[in-house]
């Protein structure tokens, strides 16, 4: 097809895009909030509806900026209270906050209210969270502050933290403050795992504090909780104060000695440290070794974690962090296997959307049979493989783009400026125009008419791949589709 037609499908599908009514409020999010269906965050008004709805499922869409009215959810957890002792309520946070690789910035938020939830029962995963305060006053007693979560006794997996964070007092007011990038204090059904903090992080207290600072880049202190494959940065580390010895640490301040740690390492190389092994069991190593991938024993550098010298000044970062172009199954940087098929990643000028075509996603070499469960697609019999796995929204599967056109025989192409994807087969001269977020469909055949067919669920963006509803594809270009229960599966066949 000419890329005249092109424009003439762009042009129809912005024009019914530009005929829906406008919400008179970007307050409630798309989504039932459901694990198949979740709320769709885009902005702060729609993220405060976790007031309403703690136990609900949330995903980002986007980078957010929290501005300074915000107010952290608040539960029922109190300081060194172990899980049992605790009766939840409905207002206790106990669902799922899927940042997406997505960033939160709480830069603007004062302290002590610069944290996403209080006390968290639930799961905080995918997430970028940027921050920093200079707090001064005698109020701070006892304080855990986290930008994530102050108390955990949830998962908070797969996340980073970033920020400088300066608490100061004067007088003789007692204060013992607990702070750390992502978690205050880590209790004893808490697990943080897979994360990073690297922050600049320094208390500077009264004489009568009784105490001295927990400061972490991770979490402050593991109070009987559990940290696994962790890392932390801090520079500038550390308390000045007239009591305790110092507790400032890479990856947490202090842990009990029931406490769970493992596969946890720190920067002893930067300024603020001690040559004492940070909370007593996490492994201090130096600038060039942590930047290295050898270091980082039964770390999962496959679907995880990813090392390359132009990223983060070298040290590790999440595969999921929606700032780097990191195609899915990529060997870190240096690696033997650097070859990936000719996969790509484009991203939008706004960097917040990208979309991975590669062969990763495809469907070649596709097994007689799926492993594992969940959703499963066959394509005239033949399964088809995805490293984002298909997903159910509203009734409907959806799978990565690149996986299905290729499957159906299409050529498949992401238009930038308008997040549009456009799907084209030759044999035929069948296309197809989607938009991202727009449940609208463009369908022409053969350069003749053009319909506009409405979607059950738009195309969506997840774990740095777009999703497209199958069915609606698979139609567009002549297929049947049945879908078998018992096995979960869709059928589709032409």
């Amino acid at each position: 097809m000419k890329r005249r037609s092109l424009r003439t499908l762009l042009a129809a599908v912005m024009l019914a895009v530009s005929l829906v009514p406008a919400a008179s409020a970007a307050t409630v999010p798309a989504g039932s909030g459901t694990e198949s269906d979740p709320f769709r965050i885009t902005s702060q008004e729609e993220l405060e509806i976790i007031f309403d709805f703690p136990s609900a499922h949330y995903v980002l869409m986007n980078d957010i900026t929290l501005d300074s009215n915000w107010q952290p959810l608040t539960g029922s957890g109190t300081l060194y209270v172990r899980r049992e002792d605790i009766d939840l309520t409905e207002a206790d946070f106990q669902g799922v906050l899927d940042g997406n690789g997505y960033t939160i910035d709480l830069s603007n938020v004062p302290a002590p209210r610069q944290t996403l939830i209080r006390a968290n029962f639930g799961t905080i995963r995918n997430l970028r969270l940027v921050g920093g305060y200079d707090a001064y006053g005698d109020y701070y007693e006892d304080w855990a502050g986290g930008l994530a979560t102050d108390q955990n006794w949830g998962l908070v997996e797969n996340c980073s933290a970033e920020g400088t964070f300066r608490v100061t007092t004067d007088g003789s007011y007692r204060v013992h403050p607990t702070i750390g990038g992502l978690v205050g204090t880590n209790y004893d059904t808490g697990v943080i795992q897979n994360c990073y903090g690297i922050v600049d992080i320094m208390a500077t207290l009264g004489s009568g504090s009784g105490g001295g600072a927990n400061l972490g880049a991770v979490l402050g202190e593991n109070y009987y909780g559990t940290i696994i494959n962790c890392y932390g940065v801090v520079t500038n580390g550390y308390s000045t104060y007239q009591g305790d010895a110092d507790l400032s640490g890479g990856v947490c301040g202090t842990q009990r000695s029931d406490s769970v740690s493992s596969g946890c390492y720190y920067d002893r190389d930067v300024q603020g440290h001690s040559a004492r092994s940070d909370g007593t069991r996490h492994i201090g190593k130096s600038t060039t070794a942590m930047k290295m991938q050898i270091s980082y024993t039964d770390w999962d550098f496959n679907n995880v974690w990813y090392i390359d010298p132009a990223l983060n000044n070298g040290y590790p970062v999440l595969r999921v962090d929606q700032r780097f172009d990191i195609p899915a199954g990529a060997p870190s940087a240096g690696s033997d296997s650097s070859s990936q098929g000719g996969e790509t990643t484009i991203t939008d000028s706004s960097g917040q959307i990208e979309i991975t075509f590669g062969d990763n996603s495809s469907s070649t070499s596709a097994p007689s049979t799926p492993s594992g469960g969940g959703i499963k697609v066959t394509v005239n019999g033949q399964y088809l493989t995805f490293d984002q796995p298909p997903v159910a929204v509203n009734g409907r599967t959806l799978v990565p783009m690149r996986a299905i056109f290729e499957a159906l025989g299409a050529t498949v192409e992401w238009i930038p400026e308008n997040q549009t994807i456009y799907g084209y087969r030759a044999s035929d001269e069948r296309a197809i125009l989607l938009e991202l977020d727009v449940p609208v469909m463009a369908r022409q055949v053969g350069g003749g008419d053009i319909y506009l067919i409405d979607l059950d669920v738009a195309p969506t963006a997840m774990n740095n791949r777009t999703l497209v509803p199958v069915r609606a594809i698979a139609e567009a270009f002549n297929c049947t589709v049945d879908w078998d229960q018992t096995t979960q599966t869709v059928i589709i066949t032409g």
